[in-house]
């Protein structure tokens, strides 16, 4: 008779559990070192405000709001406002280093602070190293525009 069949009902599974709990442990652990060792990104999300009739929006308390909550912010320039198809609309920016893993929360933070100014988050991830606030929104900025002037 072997080991096994001689050990007592069920102490074989408790061996199972206790050996799947230390893989998972483990396997945490290592995706937190993992994490660690990954290199942060610009994460950025285009806000939208669309004045629909009947709605009221608020870019500058959208901002005020994003900045408390730690985020960069770029307002669209008002001399853009020319190349709206719809001149009360507003776009505007909101930025934050994260790691890539982070973009759908990310996204999902800025979203709840500008819903309650009267916008949405169209769109949200990294960025290129050579990004131009409001360039996907605008794209007759040129890349040699400088982030100063956007500001």
């Amino acid at each position: 008779m072997n080991k096994q069949e001689r050990s007592p009902a069920g102490q074989g599974e408790a061996v199972k559990n206790i050996s799947a709990e230390v893989k998972t442990s483990s396997k945490s652990e290592d995706d937190e070192g993992a994490r660690a060792k990954m290199k942060t990104v610009r994460i950025v999300g285009t806000i939208v405000f669309s004045a629909l009739p009947g709605e009221s929006t608020d870019p500058d308390g959208a901002a005020a709001a994003l900045r408390r909550a730690g985020f960069e912010v770029t307002l669209m320039p008002e001399k853009f406002r020319a190349l709206l198809d719809e001149p009360e609309d507003y776009f505007m920016e909101a930025s934050i280093e994260g790691f890539e893993d982070d973009n759908l929360a990310i996204w999902h933070e800025i979203e709840a602070i500008v819903d309650q100014y009267g916008a949405i988050c169209d769109r949200c991830g990294p960025v290129p190293s050579d990004w131009v606030p409001l360039e996907d929104v605008f794209p007759e900025i040129k890349k040699e525009v400088g982030r100063q002037e956007l500001h």
